[in-house]
């Protein structure tokens, strides 16, 4: 509920707020909403599908990953357990993200007859509540992109390594004020390589 609240906070915020730096945020925040909902809007068919986990020095986290009906792109969307602060000692609870891609394939290598390595890349968003680099737990909104290599075996097994780092911001409600932050984490642990593991069906 916490979480909730503050989101309906920073939004009011960003609604009443002037000066640039605040312009800048609420720009955004905007960018962040159009992007999410065109990835959600993608076209659903009976296209190959993938479900499975990743895991890094920030955390790890539950994926699906749907093909689209042009066999060049396949939107991402994940929940990402963020343990980085934890593992640094700064915090004593975990963040959580919710974030989504919308990935294009830029080059295939069929590495023999039945595996296929794969280099994709694509933009996306990042909403969640985090604690921050040397901050307590906000909210933050970001944008995000994914570069990466996947191999795909001949029993329906990927194995993929990515970096996707986060531009986005990180707010702080207090009962007197909000602090609003460039999320650093988001460059910081973000640019570390996830390892991923799914199942394509």
């Amino acid at each position: 509920m916490k979480i909730s609240i503050d989101a309906v906070r920073i939004f009011i915020i960003f609604a009443n707020c002037k000066g640039d730096i605040l312009m800048y945020l609420r720009f955004l925040f905007i960018i962040t909403l159009v992007v999410a909902a065109m990835t959600l809007a993608a076209p659903v068919s009976a296209q190959p599908k993938a479900v499975g986990g990743t895991l890094s020095y920030s955390g790890f986290s539950v994926t699906y990953e749907h093909t689209l009906t042009d066999g060049r792109s396949f939107v991402e969307a994940a929940v990402k357990a963020e343990t980085g602060e934890m593992s640094a000692g700064r915090s004593q609870l975990p963040g959580l993200t919710l974030s989504a891609t919308w990935n294009t394939v830029l080059k295939e290598w069929d590495t023999s007859e039945d595996n296929q390595l794969t280099l994709f890349a694509g933009p996306g968003v990042t909403l969640g509540y985090v604690p921050d680099w040397k901050s307590p737990m906000g909210t933050v909104v970001g944008l995000r992109g994914k570069l990466g290599v996947e191999c795909s075996f001949k029993r329906n097994i990927i194995i993929s390594a990515s970096i996707n780092p986060v531009v986005g911001c990180h707010a702080v409600y207090t009962p007197r004020n909000i602090t609003l932050k460039f999320y650093k984490n988001g460059v910081i642990y973000d640019i570390i390589p996830e390892i991923g593991v799914k199942y394509r069906f």
